[in-house]
């Protein structure tokens, strides 16, 4: 049994935006003019002048809302991100696999994310927005570089 993993990452659950530089922001006092964007399957109050890239369906549903004037400026959504590698090992396999005539992996190059916790996963997100597989699908995902977790909360795993 493959040891990949699809993880879904839930609007509840995760939803990213970048922090707002101005000092007048920075104490609060952001006054966002907002405006309706229907995307035909579903709509979003956003700030005047943000762009909406979206890309997916249903369950593999993404969005990304950005400032033009100021590209760091970004909310972004993605239902579901992945398979990642849970293990080198598997990778190997794979590998193996592909070398000896085996179907292509389309996955391949996605990394190994061990152990596959959030702080990992957002982690290496930047290797996932590089693959091929991701550009295709959105040649805007956002790259996360540089990314610092602040905070975590432990929580119980359901299995």
């Amino acid at each position: 049994m493959k040891k990949l993993f699809l993880l879904w990452i839930v609007l509840g659950t995760f939803t990213l935006g970048a922090a707002f530089s101005n000092s007048a922001e920075a104490k609060g006092k952001v006054n966002l003019k907002l405006e309706e964007f229907d995307g035909g399957f579903f709509s979003i109050e956003k700030p005047r002048g943000w762009e909406v890239v979206t890309a997916g369906s249903c369950a593999d549903f993404a969005f990304l809302m950005y400032d033009p004037g100021e590209p760091l400026r970004q909310i972004f959504y993605f239902g579901q991100v992945g398979p990642v590698y849970m293990s080198e090992q598997q990778k190997q396999i794979d590998y193996q696999y592909m070398k000896m005539g085996g179907y292509p992996i389309l996955w391949f190059e996605m990394p190994v994310v061990n152990p596959l916790t959030p702080t990992n996963f957002l982690s290496q997100f930047h290797l996932i927005a590089q693959t091929e597989i991701a550009q295709t699908f959105m040649p805007q995902c956002p790259r996360l570089e540089n990314f610092q977790i602040i905070s975590a909360l432990p929580q119980q795993n359901p299995i």
